[in-house]
């Protein structure tokens, strides 16, 4: 009776979900005034990636708020709430996005163990306390958050529902490379104070307990201890890494996820992106974004531009996952069929150029929406920034290497960083790490390009599995790894979570099939350094990928053991299950060729290929993989010593 009760209310809260008006709030900060000392962020680049994730969720553009920069001051945002306030009505659902710098306050209220409340830094708010001058009154602090979150909670009542994602922190600065952070340490207090302590990791604890109100989802970029990172998207644009990871999400989700969900796949993503970050959240586990009625599965897009006949200009591009090569329909709704199909030839962040297959002919006020009906990988490559000069004797290694690799020379937002210090040439990722450094010999410059060569695509392949992923139900797979004694391994220490593992310790890995049909799986592992190692199967012991194979239901658990070792850093490994075995191993052994002798078939296998023949701009294209062919399942760990 209880389950039944609780269907009816679900039912009952999905319906009032789906005639429920959305509203959208965006406030974005990045270009704030110099003499306020904050460094500018990109906080403008994340709002196409907002509007397009409310899109997907239905929110009418009408109902949308963006506030920018010098309409941000502390008025301008303490206005939009209470505006927005005024506008919604019962059952609404509301979705704030704060994109900013964040800082510590000295807590006025006494609600802080720490005794610091978090805050958000509006436009008109200076980064240095000075005493009697300015001491913070323009900061919006969580408590005011809360205040301004619950008025409109109340109401809108128990079955609307707000979420809040904040973009920001409360540490640091960046590095020397192209991330930014968005945030500092520096307290809106007096040179000489002393919090009570900084051992709280929280994030900013905004909501309010009310029976009466709606429930609330907060997200935040980072813990209060850590830098929450900007990341780059993929049209090479400085974005923020949460924003990122969660309008991402929401504009590729297939079916309705639970607040707790979101989070989970969120932090996954982010995992990637920024993988020194510990993303937070709060609210209840078990409510469903937007009541459990929304899934984009067959969502249709505008058509913005006939430009020919043949050309036209269409409203969903990388950020819904097209990308060049995708194929779509044009469908009338007047006439109510597919009047003709194309492929996009230029694929932008929220919009895509389209060679239509045969000219058209559409009528003035005809209404024309675009279904997406077969999706291509997006393209294998890497972000270089190359200061080495035409007169230095590397330039010809380097002209070779750009026009060998998966690489696109960029000024800003590189992945990678080229340069020549006296005589040496050094190569360092986006975190200062250096991955090559030799000085110039001119015996030694091919294999110096040679070197390089293979650590670009080391990182490229590494940064492209990382982000690969495809949820599928049918194919669904759980990898567990297991530590075990070194010295007795049918001896079980524990089932490792995001937890830490020392080098030189012993694991096993343990699969469970959970999906509702047979499948095989591989394992890859993807190092700190990404370098990829095939894990399963595990040709070196005699194994083929056609005895990895489980009904549903059954396990698996390696009969032999792993052991960790350097480099340290965070690790990833990817389970790939799949409707029949790959041959991941020759295609690993032959640089990108199947060891049958031929091309690869499985769209995982080409996928595989692709990263070692190089991008897909110069004109492989790489289907999308169906959720009937392949699931994967990542597990993240971080080696230490």
């Amino acid at each position: 009776m209880r389950s039944i009760i609780k269907a009816i209310i679900l039912t009952l809260v999905t319906i009032s979900c789906l005639n429920a008006e959305k509203y959208g709030l965006v406030i974005a900060v990045g270009d704030y005034p110099s003499e306020g000392l904050w460094p500018d962020i990109s906080s403008a680049n994340d709002i196409p990636h907002v509007t397009s994730a409310f899109q997907v969720l239905g929110f009418s553009s009408d109902n949308i708020t963006i506030l920018t920069d010098k309409n941000a001051t502390k008025e301008g945002i303490l206005n939009a709430f209470h505006e927005l306030a005024a506008k919604v009505g019962i059952g609404d659902i509301v979705f704030i996005h704060y994109s900013g710098h964040g800082q510590q306050i000295v807590d006025d209220d006494g609600d802080e163990l720490d005794g610091l409340d978090e805050a958000i830094v509006p436009h008109d708010s200076p980064l240095f306390f000075e005493e009697g001058v300015y001491e913070g009154e323009n900061l919006i602090r969580d408590d005011l958050i809360g205040e301004l979150t619950l008025e409109i909670r109340r109401k809108i009542g128990v079955n609307g529902q707000v979420i809040l994602v904040m973009d920001s922190c409360h540490s640091g600065s960046g590095t020397r490379g192209a991330a930014k952070a968005r945030g500092t340490d520096r307290i809106m207090a007096p040179d000489n104070y002393k919090p009570k302590s900084r051992g709280s990791d929280s994030a900013m604890g905004i909501i309010v307990n009310d029976e009466n109100a709606a429930p609330m989802a907060s997200f935040f970029g980072a813990s209060s201890k850590e830098l929450n990172y900007e990341t780059v998207d993929d049209q090479a644009n400085t974005v923020g890494s949460l924003t990122y990871a969660i309008a991402s999400t929401l504009a590729t989700m297939s079916s309705s996820y639970s607040f707790g969900e979101l989070f989970d796949r969120v932090k996954l993503r982010m995992k990637h992106l920024a993988p020194n970050q510990n993303p937070q959240w709060e609210g209840p586990e078990d409510v469903y974004l937007l009541g459990g009625g929304s899934a984009n599965k067959d969502l249709m897009f505008p058509v913005k531009e006939m430009i020919t006949s043949t050309e036209c200009i269409i409203g969903v591009g990388t950020m819904a996952e097209v990308f060049t090569g995708s194929v779509i329909e044009l469908f009338s709704l007047d006439k109510e069929k597919v009047i003709a199909t194309g492929e996009v030839v230029e694929a932008y962040l929220t919009e895509s150029d389209v060679a239509l297959d045969e000219p058209v002919q559409i009528d003035e006020n005809e209404l024309i929406k675009v279904k997406v009906v077969e999706r291509m990988q997006p393209p294998v490559k890497c972000y270089l920034n190359n200061t080495i000069t035409t007169e230095s004797g590397w330039h010809p290694i380097v002209t070779g290497l750009v026009e060998s690799s998966n690489v696109e020379l960029t000024i800003d937002n590189a992945d990678l960083y080229l340069s020549e210090t006296d005589g040496k040439i050094q190569l360092v990722d986006g975190h200062d790490v250096i991955l090559f450094e030799k000085p110039y010999l001119e015996s030694r410059a091919k294999h110096a390009q040679y070197k390089m060569e293979s650590i670009i695509r080391s990182y490229t392949q590494g940064k492209y599995l990382r982000a690969f992923s495809s949820e599928s139900h049918m194919l669904d797979m759980k990898l567990e790894i297991r530590e075990v004694d070194c010295s007795d391994p049918s001896k079980e220490l524990k089932v490792l979570g995001e937890a830490d593992l020392k080098v030189g310790s012993c694991i096993k890995l343990h699969i469970t099939n959970n999906g509702k049909t047979p499948a095989y799986f591989s394992v890859i592992d993807i190092q700190p350094d990404n370098y990829i190692n095939l894990v399963i199967p595990a040709t070196g012991l005699g194994y083929t990928s056609d005895e990895y194979y489980l009904e549903p239901g059954e396990s698996f658990e390696t009969n032999y053991t792993i052991e960790v070792a350097e480099p340290l850093g965070n690790e990833v490994m990817k389970l790939i299950a799949t409707d029949k075995p790959l041959d991941l191993s020759g295609i690993i052994d032959s640089q990108g060729m199947a060891s049958r002798g031929s091309a690869p078939s499985h769209p995982f296998e080409q996928i595989m290929s692709a990263t070692f023949q190089g991008s897909q701009s110069r004109g492989a294209k790489v289907k999308k993989p169906s959720v009937d062919q392949v699931g994967t399942y990542d597990t993240y760990f971080k080696i230490v010593k």
